[in-house]
């Protein structure tokens, strides 16, 4: 009750709120089935009521006990009861699912970009695609990496000049002694107010707050299913090399322009 009463308002998940009741009648009709069993055999045949090893051994191997603890098992692996339809599945949101999506898509641009890519993780906060191609290019891919306000102190890797950022893809490359990085954050509507405000919310924020060391990015992109009619102009390599901002189309039917791969390649 406390998590409700302190959840964000959200544009996207159902409140935790709005289930609470139905949650708590669940949790009552448990704690009532609960006392009934604990009447029953095996659990009354236990002549002392403090708990010892042996007689948790016993309770487990009794073939009742066995069977609800797999179907508990199974409940909580799926995260819903067919019979419910109150208590549905709690899925991703769908721009949730486009985030990843487009982190996979992308790495599967790099692999066939670079064939000799490695691929693997870094720590438990960030998944990265890394290898080196010709001319000795390094390159990785993060997903959700931390950018920490440092209250513009610099400091080595992913920072922010003014608060906390966490862009939902950053891309950074090494060639010899140049590099560079990108930042990428997926937005899944398309209409003209949203696009343009995730360029003010975002793809600005970026560009102007991250740091990777002392470097600014090369560019903050939005990456959107699609451009609707009059939204080109963010999507040309004019306007995205000389203001640092623009966006680029990606779904399953549309790979990412040939700009953008130089871009991501830290070709000139």
């Amino acid at each position: 009750m406390e998590a409700a009463a302190k959840e964000p308002e959200s544009d996207t998940r159902t409140a935790l709120r709005d289930r609470l009741e139905h949650r708590l009648r669940i949790l009552a009709r448990i704690e009532r089935k609960l006392r009934l069993a604990e009447r029953r055999s095996p659990f009354c045949n236990a002549p002392r009521p403090e708990l010892t090893s042996a007689g948790l051994t016993a309770i487990a191997a009794h073939p009742l006990y066995s069977r609800f603890w797999r179907v508990g098992w199974e409940a909580l692996r799926r995260g819903t009861s067919p019979h419910d339809p109150a208590d549905p599945l709690p899925l991703s949101p769908t721009w949730e699912v486009y985030e990843r999506w487009c982190f996979v898509e992308l790495a599967r641009f790099l692999e066939r970009w670079l064939p000799k890519l490695e691929v693997g993780r870094e720590g438990e906060s960030c998944w990265f695609q890394r290898g080196r191609g010709e001319g000795g290019l390094e390159i990785a891919l993060y997903y959700q990496k931390t950018a920490p306000g440092t209250k513009g102190s610099e400091r080595p890797g992913l920072w922010s000049v003014s608060r906390e950022c966490r862009p939902d893809l950053v891309l950074r490359w090494r060639r010899g002694c140049r590099s560079g990085f990108l930042a990428l954050d997926a937005k899944y509507r398309t209409d003209r107010r949203s696009i343009l405000t995730g360029m003010a919310e975002s793809a600005h924020l970026y560009r102007d707050a991250l740091r990777w060391g002392s470097a600014r990015p090369v560019a903050s992109l939005l990456l959107v299913p699609r451009l609707r009619s009059g939204l080109g102009w963010l999507a040309e390599e004019s306007y995205a090399r000389r203001h640092g901002v623009g966006a680029v189309a990606l779904r399953p039917d549309t790979g990412p322009p040939d700009w953008f791969r130089g871009l991501v390649l830290g070709e000139a």
